[in-house]
């Protein structure tokens, strides 16, 4: 039994012979990564995408060559490596429209043939954005200019809405034109009392004049207090959301 044993793993082990991947037939000599594929960007904001290439050897100096295949990217068309310099970030550049997206494939010319990644694929969105008017009158006294940026249909973000580094959310149900807006900072008042806070009582759209409405509570949660009363916002849209 033994015997038999033996011959029949010897015969299983001949029968497979490995063959090393010849040295020649490896392709090039630099792989590609990205730590993130999916941007958004607001408009105006530049759309910039970040990828790194990493090379095998990195002994000699070298240029290698990218390409993409979406012209609404900008790629260079080499980058240059100095001598023991093994991994380097490349900037790409995005020119997506305002309301628009886009996917390109970022490749090297010569890619190493059993890298994981020879290629990056990337997409950008870019927020619809439309004009806008905040009105508040009891509190603030007036009304200024905005920009609303849509996030997804029915969802809005205006940035620095009442103040610098407050940004504002509301959802609109245009079915029922219904609008939903959570407890949200809005200013700092001051070093004693803290950040103010708008606490919406009930919103409405009204789609003929493209106009939230929006009867709240200004508090001031830091220190417990708010301000007395119910308070009235506006908030007009330049164009129709809908379209």
């Amino acid at each position: 039994m033994l015997g038999i044993m033996a011959l029949t793993v010897s015969s299983c082990t001949n029968e497979f012979e490995y063959e090393p991947a010849s040295a020649t037939e490896q392709g090039g000599n630099a792989y590609m990564t990205a730590d993130n594929t999916s941007y958004t960007f607001v408009p105006g904001e530049e759309q910039s995408i970040t990828v790194t290439i990493h090379r095998i050897d990195a002994t000699k100096a070298e240029s290698i060559k990218l390409s993409c295949d979406n012209e609404l990217f900008t790629v260079p068309a080499s980058v240059d490596f100095s001598a023991g310099e093994k991994d380097k970030d490349v900037i790409v550049v995005g020119n997506v429209p305002t309301g628009g997206s886009a996917t390109a494939t970022i490749s090297l010319e010569n890619a190493f043939l059993y890298a994981s990644s020879p290629a990056v694929s990337v997409s950008v969105n870019v927020y619809r954005m439309f004009s806008g008017t905040i009105a508040q009158m009891t509190l603030y006294g007036g009304q200024w200019d905005c920009n609303i940026y849509e996030l997804a249909y029915g969802e809005y973000m205006i940035p620095d809405a009442f103040a610098d580094g407050y940004d504002y959310k509301f959802k609109i149900d245009f079915e029922t034109n219904k609008v939903t807006a959570a407890d949200q900072f809005v200013d700092f008042y001051n070093a004693n009392y803290g950040r103010i806070a708008l606490v919406p009582q009930s919103a409405t759209y009204d789609p003929e004049n493209r106009m939230v409405s929006i009867t709240a509570k200004f508090t001031l949660p830091d220190v417990g207090a708010g301000f007395t009363g119910v308070h009235p916002v506006y908030i007009i849209f330049g164009e129709d959301p809908k379209e």
